[in-house]
């Protein structure tokens, strides 16, 4: 089986092997997600940011260029342009030092 299982132990009488492993998503965000135009490679991007926030109960995180094309497996440079793309359309939102940039979902994608 591909996924570790040796996670948090699953409430008494629950099985399953995703137990402990769930990132929790605003409902008002998955819908404006699904129900707009996004390339594939913008929403796996939008999607490895969802993770690296909201999985961490974080609302922004700093989160490298890097880190995106190694979660996602898409070239660094097709990731920089999808979020460029997602910057200028209002749905990343970026702040930070130099050097370092935290993104921020916006709720209204």
């Amino acid at each position: 089986m591909p996924w570790d299982t040796s996670g948090p132990a699953e409430p008494e009488g629950t099985h399953s092997v995703f137990a402990g492993y769930f990132t929790r998503v605003p409902n008002p965000l998955l819908e404006a997600l699904y129900s707009s135009g996004f390339t594939s490679t913008e929403f796996r991007v939008i999607l490895a940011i969802i993770r690296r926030t909201c999985g961490w109960g974080r609302l922004s995180g700093v989160i490298s260029y890097g880190q995106i094309a190694e979660d996602t497996r898409i070239a660094r440079r097709h990731v920089a342009k999808a979020m460029r793309a997602l910057k200028k359309a209002g749905v990343l939102v970026c702040g930070g030092q130099a050097g370092r940039s935290s993104w921020l979902i916006c709720a209204a994608v």
